[in-house]
């Protein structure tokens, strides 16, 4: 099938000309299936996906009935029917939920008011299905890796953890020691810093089926840094004790600092020495070291690590290292570290509203669900921040407050919804859409 040919059908699809759409369906009737899911824009959109950004509800129909994948997926992991909601199409939108059309909202995008909205009014399918894989998933996994945009990869990638599978786990590790690129298409190898798929989340998923083969890489001397650093990470999600003795052993021969930071993970007593040890107080940035002692420290969930977890967010003052701190503090979730995060959130509303360590700070209050959240949220929700971080601001701020909970919190969305300003207002609305639907 000629490239050219996927893009007419894509344009005709865009502008609604439904003879034209017939007209190239009937060329290849042999391949309908193939062109008609062809994708031929810089996104990745198939013509289904054009057609519903467009609102051509006929179009949309011939294109179903021609075969068309209804959850066909672009390069920013959304399907059609996101596209029909952000239009707010009811006629396009009971179609494709009649054929099975589900939302996936892009992993890319910040949580937006507008992006909880959809995921809200219309419901969404963000966990891959578990189970084994189909023929046709399996066939379209082994032919689309060097076609896989970096969010579309992280779909097919979440797929495959949840299979369960030892065909899927064996094509995971073999992502691990060659990452996908999704700005390499040339037939270069892809470098080893770039960005990944979530091979090591999905690898996690798998659990004990993973393990013996992500020790047998860490046992071995030969094994290259980068890749050792992903099985460290996927073993520490894992947290088998089984693997604890390698880790650590690792740690005593090659000072691998992943190593450490992945220690934590297992809450063992014995890595309490090893962390002691590496300890320095951070002076204004935070080095490959500071780093995997505060994450190991934040996953041990002990109180004994929040002096340290409080000194870093005190003393860190890089920008580019300021959102790991609060980040921590809130997974480590204890209920020591509410305080000091609301004053570090009130000093940053006066110095600075657009440091993403406001936000970092803001999801930590809203994981660690302490009321005495409530009062500092109040004021980030109506902070005065440009541009997209401010919009980020408002939402977290009214996610945190709906998970506090409570009458105070719950007033304050209320109360936020009927106000002029755009962001709060656009927030709280979208936020307290949640409630009727039960889930966050």
């Amino acid at each position: 099938m000629p490239r050219e040919r996927s893009s007419a059908l894509c344009d005709a699809a865009e502008g609604g000309d439904l003879r034209a759409v017939k007209r190239l369906l009937r060329r290849y009737p042999l391949f309908r299936r193939a062109v008609v899911n062809a994708k031929g824009d810089r996104l990745r959109r198939a013509p289904l996906h054009l057609a519903a950004e467009a609102g051509h509800l006929d179009v949309a129909k011939l294109l179903l009935d021609s075969g068309a994948d209804v959850n066909a997926l672009d390069a920013r992991a959304e399907t059609p029917l996101f596209e029909a909601a952000r239009r707010d199409d009811t006629e396009l939108i009971d179609l494709l939920r009649a054929r099975g059309g589900a939302i996936r909202y892009s992993p890319t995008e910040g949580r937006t008011a507008d992006v909880i909205r959809v995921m809200t009014r219309y419901g969404t399918t963000d966990d891959a299905p578990a189970g084994p894989l189909t023929r046709s998933e399996w066939r379209e996994v082994k032919k689309g890796r060097r076609n896989w945009g970096l969010v579309e990869g992280s779909a097919w990638v979440a797929r495959l953890g949840a299979s369960g599978e030892v065909r899927a786990r064996n094509y995971l590790l073999g992502l691990l020691e060659k990452p996908l690129s999704g700005w390499d298409l040339s037939g270069d190898p892809p470098r080893p810093w770039e960005m990944d798929c979530g091979e090591v989340e999905a690898l996690a998923q798998m659990g004990s089926l993973a393990v013996p083969s992500l020790l047998a890489r860490v046992r071995n001397p030969g094994t290259d840094k980068h890749l050792l650093g992903r099985c460290v990470k996927a073993l520490a999600r894992i947290a088998d004790p089984v693997a604890f003795e390698p880790v650590l052993r690792l740690w005593h021969e090659r000072k691998f600092w992943p190593a450490l930071g992945a220690l934590g993970s297992f809450r063992d007593e014995r890595v309490w020495p090893e962390l002691m040890a590496a300890w320095r107080d951070p002076a204004g940035t935070l080095d490959e070291a500071h780093k995997a002692v505060l994450t190991a420290l934040a996953a041990t969930r002990d109180a004994r690590a929040l002096p340290y977890l409080l000194c870093a967010l005190e003393k860190c003052t890089y920008p580019p290292d300021t959102p790991l701190a609060p980040r921590l503090l809130g997974e480590c979730g204890l209920p020591g570290a509410v305080e000091p995060l609301c004053q570090f959130v009130d000093t940053k509303r006066y110095r600075d509203a657009a440091d993403r360590a406001m936000v970092s700070a803001v999801r930590a209050l809203g994981l660690l669900a302490d009321r005495r959240g409530v009062a500092v949220l109040s004021r980030t929700l109506v902070q005065d921040a440009y541009g997209r971080t401010g919009e980020e601001l408002s939402t977290e701020s009214a996610v945190a407050l709906l998970r506090i909970g409570g009458p105070e919190a719950m007033e304050r969305l209320r109360r936020g919804a009927v106000v002029e300003r755009g962001h709060e207002r656009e927030a709280c609305r979208a936020v307290l859409g949640l409630t009727q639907h039960g889930s966050d």
